[in-house]
């Protein structure tokens, strides 16, 4: 509903910025942000296997990724659909990655970056935003945080 009044300000009166992403060609231009990432630290919380369903199976920023030498803390569910090796190659891969507490399910992806959040949903084909916002991703950091130190190392 305000989404108009909030395109009419000017870049330097925004403190808030959103954009959506459609289709597998969406998700993958938000990884593609991802790898921009200045703070070298990336924080997700979510299923990998509703992360490749909304890519339509194609995940390949891990080894861009580790190139541009960003690490990854990943927060999963226990019954997650793990590649093979996934778990194995998180310090060759620059990943630390810990299961979240039994019962917590966090559908989609979610991934958290400077002053960045972005949010991934398996529905239909893929659907994803990007909310640029320092104190949402300051926020959302903080909780991804709380939720870490109770996270279960794998």
């Amino acid at each position: 509903k305000y989404l108009p009044d909030i395109q009419k300000l000017s870049s330097a009166e925004r403190h808030i910025n959103l954009r959506l992403f459609e289709g597998s060609e969406g998700v993958q231009q938000i990884a593609q942000e991802e790898l921009e990432c200045k703070e070298k630290i990336v924080r997700s919380i979510g299923s990998h296997k509703d992360l490749r369903k909304a890519a339509n199976g194609k995940i390949t920023f891990t080894s861009r990724r580790v190139d541009k030498k960003i690490f990854s803390k990943c927060l999963r569910t226990k019954n997650d659909e793990f590649k093979k090796d996934w778990i194995e190659s998180q310090q060759k891969d620059l990943r630390e990655v810990k299961l979240l507490p039994e019962g917590v399910q966090v559908p989609g992806m979610i991934f958290i970056y400077d002053n960045k959040v972005a949010i991934i949903t398996p529905e239909e084909e893929g659907l994803g935003f990007i909310i640029t916002s320092k104190t949402f991703s300051q926020s959302l950091k903080n909780i991804f945080d709380a939720l870490w130190t109770i996270g279960i190392k794998t």
